[in-house]
Protein backbone atom coordinates (compact mmCIF):
# COMPACT_ATOMS: atom_id res chain seq x y z
CA UNK A 1 0.00 0.00 0.00
CA UNK A 2 3.03 2.66 0.66
CA UNK A 3 4.72 1.74 -2.46
CA UNK A 4 1.29 2.12 -4.50
CA UNK A 5 0.50 5.78 -2.49
CA UNK A 6 4.57 6.74 -2.51
CA UNK A 7 4.56 5.94 -6.66
CA UNK A 8 1.47 8.05 -7.33
CA UNK A 9 2.42 10.78 -5.17
CA UNK A 10 6.21 11.37 -5.57
CA UNK A 11 6.62 9.13 -8.76
CA UNK A 12 8.31 5.52 -9.64
CA UNK A 13 11.90 5.70 -7.86
CA UNK A 14 10.97 8.11 -4.93
CA UNK A 15 7.96 5.94 -4.03
CA UNK A 16 9.69 2.80 -4.04
CA UNK A 17 12.37 4.22 -1.46
CA UNK A 18 9.62 5.67 0.36
CA UNK A 19 8.27 2.17 0.64
CA UNK A 20 11.54 0.19 1.57
CA UNK A 21 12.21 3.10 4.21
CA UNK A 22 9.24 2.81 5.55
CA UNK A 23 9.14 -1.17 5.46
CA UNK A 24 12.87 -1.07 7.52
CA UNK A 25 10.95 0.97 10.01
CA UNK A 26 8.16 -0.95 10.28
CA UNK A 27 10.88 -3.80 11.10
CA UNK A 28 13.05 -2.27 13.45
CA UNK A 29 9.75 -0.95 15.28
CA UNK A 30 9.09 -4.99 15.70
CA UNK A 31 12.07 -5.95 16.80
CA UNK A 32 12.78 -3.28 19.34
CA UNK A 33 9.73 -4.49 21.21
CA UNK A 34 9.36 -7.81 21.41
CA UNK A 35 6.89 -9.92 23.36
CA UNK A 36 8.16 -11.82 26.10
CA UNK A 37 6.72 -15.48 26.48
CA UNK A 38 6.55 -17.50 29.58
CA UNK A 39 7.37 -20.87 28.72
CA UNK A 40 6.43 -24.14 30.64
CA UNK A 41 7.29 -27.76 30.30
CA UNK A 42 4.76 -29.90 27.61
CA UNK A 43 4.29 -32.72 30.45
CA UNK A 44 6.96 -34.67 30.44
CA UNK A 45 8.73 -34.31 27.40
CA UNK A 46 11.68 -32.39 27.03
CA UNK A 47 9.56 -29.39 25.05
CA UNK A 48 9.06 -26.37 26.15
CA UNK A 49 6.11 -24.27 25.04
CA UNK A 50 3.97 -21.15 25.73
CA UNK A 51 2.37 -21.73 29.67
CA UNK A 52 -0.71 -20.67 28.45
CA UNK A 53 -0.89 -23.90 26.34
CA UNK A 54 -2.81 -26.06 28.83
CA UNK A 55 -0.72 -28.96 28.82
CA UNK A 56 2.43 -26.68 29.61
CA UNK A 57 3.41 -27.76 33.68
CA UNK A 58 5.06 -24.40 35.05
CA UNK A 59 6.83 -24.86 38.27
CA UNK A 60 6.65 -21.55 40.49
CA UNK A 61 10.24 -21.60 41.49
CA UNK A 62 11.41 -21.60 37.74
CA UNK A 63 10.48 -18.89 35.15
CA UNK A 64 11.10 -19.83 31.84
CA UNK A 65 11.05 -16.61 29.52
CA UNK A 66 11.78 -16.19 25.76
CA UNK A 67 11.49 -12.92 23.97
CA UNK A 68 9.74 -13.11 20.38
CA UNK A 69 13.08 -11.31 18.42
CA UNK A 70 16.55 -11.46 18.86
CA UNK A 71 18.40 -9.31 21.55
CA UNK A 72 20.73 -6.90 19.97
CA UNK A 73 20.92 -3.06 20.83
CA UNK A 74 17.09 -2.18 19.86
CA UNK A 75 15.80 -3.77 22.19
CA UNK A 76 18.54 -5.52 24.90
CA UNK A 77 17.77 -3.29 27.72
CA UNK A 78 13.58 -3.77 27.44
CA UNK A 79 13.95 -7.32 27.22
CA UNK A 80 16.26 -7.89 30.26
CA UNK A 81 14.00 -5.29 31.76
CA UNK A 82 11.68 -7.03 31.26
CA UNK A 83 13.37 -10.21 32.81
CA UNK A 84 14.10 -8.73 36.32
CA UNK A 85 10.25 -7.14 36.56
CA UNK A 86 8.55 -10.37 35.62
CA UNK A 87 11.41 -12.30 37.66
CA UNK A 88 10.18 -9.78 40.64
CA UNK A 89 6.71 -10.18 40.36
CA UNK A 90 7.43 -13.99 41.11
CA UNK A 91 8.26 -14.16 44.72
CA UNK A 92 8.53 -17.88 44.51
CA UNK A 93 10.65 -18.12 41.36
CA UNK A 94 14.58 -18.54 42.17
CA UNK A 95 15.98 -19.36 38.83
CA UNK A 96 15.44 -17.78 35.22
CA UNK A 97 15.86 -18.93 32.11
CA UNK A 98 16.13 -16.82 29.53
CA UNK A 99 15.76 -18.87 26.27
CA UNK A 100 18.02 -17.12 23.47
CA UNK A 101 16.63 -18.97 20.41
CA UNK A 102 15.79 -15.79 18.47
CA UNK A 103 19.42 -14.49 19.05
CA UNK A 104 22.40 -15.72 16.83
CA UNK A 105 24.44 -13.38 17.93
CA UNK A 106 25.10 -10.49 20.26
CA UNK A 107 26.50 -6.48 19.85
CA UNK A 108 28.07 -4.62 22.79
CA UNK A 109 24.58 -3.45 23.75
CA UNK A 110 22.99 -6.47 24.53
CA UNK A 111 26.02 -8.53 26.00
CA UNK A 112 26.07 -5.29 28.43
CA UNK A 113 22.41 -5.89 29.54
CA UNK A 114 22.72 -9.60 29.85
CA UNK A 115 25.67 -9.03 32.46
CA UNK A 116 23.86 -6.32 33.90
CA UNK A 117 20.43 -8.36 34.26
CA UNK A 118 22.44 -11.44 35.73
CA UNK A 119 23.74 -8.61 38.61
CA UNK A 120 20.10 -7.23 39.04
CA UNK A 121 18.91 -10.77 39.43
CA UNK A 122 21.63 -11.89 41.99
CA UNK A 123 20.82 -9.10 43.84
CA UNK A 124 17.45 -9.77 44.28
CA UNK A 125 18.55 -13.27 45.51
CA UNK A 126 17.30 -15.33 41.36
CA UNK A 127 19.83 -16.90 39.36
CA UNK A 128 19.73 -16.32 35.70
CA UNK A 129 20.38 -19.36 33.26
CA UNK A 130 20.74 -18.57 29.47
CA UNK A 131 19.18 -21.49 27.02
CA UNK A 132 19.84 -22.47 23.72
CA UNK A 133 22.67 -20.21 23.65
CA UNK A 134 24.93 -20.50 20.09
CA UNK A 135 28.92 -21.15 20.02
CA UNK A 136 29.91 -17.59 18.75
CA UNK A 137 27.81 -16.36 21.81
CA UNK A 138 29.77 -18.62 24.45
CA UNK A 139 32.55 -17.24 22.64
CA UNK A 140 31.82 -13.24 23.16
CA UNK A 141 30.68 -13.93 26.42
CA UNK A 142 34.34 -14.98 27.61
CA UNK A 143 35.95 -12.54 25.33
CA UNK A 144 33.96 -9.21 27.41
CA UNK A 145 34.90 -11.25 30.87
CA UNK A 146 31.35 -12.81 31.25
CA UNK A 147 32.69 -15.91 32.82
CA UNK A 148 29.72 -16.45 34.96
CA UNK A 149 27.38 -16.16 31.98
CA UNK A 150 29.46 -18.43 29.95
CA UNK A 151 30.15 -20.87 32.41
CA UNK A 152 28.81 -24.30 31.38
CA UNK A 153 26.35 -24.82 34.89
CA UNK A 154 24.99 -21.34 33.11
CA UNK A 155 24.59 -21.16 29.79
CA UNK A 156 23.05 -24.63 27.75
CA UNK A 157 21.99 -25.85 24.31
CA UNK A 158 18.69 -26.20 25.40
CA UNK A 159 15.59 -25.14 27.41
CA UNK A 160 15.34 -28.68 28.74
CA UNK A 161 19.17 -28.40 29.96
CA UNK A 162 18.75 -25.36 31.62
CA UNK A 163 15.25 -26.49 32.89
CA UNK A 164 17.56 -29.64 34.39
CA UNK A 165 20.18 -27.61 36.04
CA UNK A 166 17.78 -25.12 37.51
CA UNK A 167 15.83 -27.71 39.14
CA UNK A 168 18.79 -28.78 41.31
CA UNK A 169 19.48 -25.35 41.87
CA UNK A 170 16.11 -24.48 43.41
CA UNK A 171 16.03 -27.75 45.46
CA UNK A 172 19.21 -27.48 46.59
CA UNK A 173 21.53 -30.00 44.82
CA UNK A 174 25.04 -29.19 43.14
CA UNK A 175 24.88 -28.20 39.58
CA UNK A 176 25.89 -30.74 36.83
CA UNK A 177 27.68 -28.16 35.11
CA UNK A 178 27.23 -30.22 31.78
CA UNK A 179 26.89 -28.72 28.59
CA UNK A 180 23.15 -30.02 27.53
Amino acid sequence: MAAALGVVFFGVVDGMLLAVALSIAVTLQRMASPKIVELGQLRDTHDFVEATNPEARVDPRILVLRPSQPLFFANADTVTNSVVLQSGASAEARAIILSLEETASLDTTALDALVECDVRLKAAGKKLYLARVKQGMIDMLVRAGAKDLASKEIRHWSVAGAWDEAKLYVEGMPPKGEEN
